[in-house]
């Protein structure tokens, strides 16, 4: 197995802290969106956001950008599964967004990273060429570099 690449552990890192940052602010939208008059009647619910557009150009205008933001540390830490975090002080979910984008970095620059090392010496070992394409196989490099 061949750790030579590093460009895979660093673009799975990337990609991770990339999808997270592009669409929080439209879950942002989306969750304005479901909540909106929900504490009050349909008939006196105001309408504040007509639509994805039209929520992101509202908070946008009254908030900033950083209202599309708001909670973003909460996003990252969620892709930490972590029970304990309550309890640990030194917990990744207890981190600062930046920590946490690192710690994202990592993690999964790990998962990604070694999937293609695993997929490669597994495939090499069952069938005796890399460049077979097994279903079984990529299942079982999948899981093997989640769990890692």
């Amino acid at each position: 197995m061949s750790f030579a690449e590093p460009r895979a552990f660093i673009a799975g890192g990337i990609a991770a802290c990339g999808a997270v940052t592009v669409t929080h602010p439209f879950e942002t939208v989306k969750i304005r969106l479901q909540l909106q008059g929900e504490l009050q009647s349909k008939q006196e619910a105001p309408r504040l956001y007509r639509g994805v557009l039209h929520g992101v150009s509202v908070i946008f205008k009254n908030e900033g950008p950083k209202g599309l933001f708001r909670g973003i540390g909460a996003a990252v830490s969620s892709l930490i599964p972590n029970p304990t975090a309550a309890l640990n002080p030194f917990s990744p979910s207890n981190l600062t967004p930046f920590l946490q984008y690192v710690y994202q970095m990592v993690l999964n620059g790990c998962r990604l990273g070694f999937y293609e090392p695993l997929r490669n010496a597994a495939t090499t070992a069952i069938f005796r060429d890399s460049a077979v394409q097994s279903l079984g196989v990529n299942i079982f490099s999948g899981a093997a570099s989640g769990i890692l």
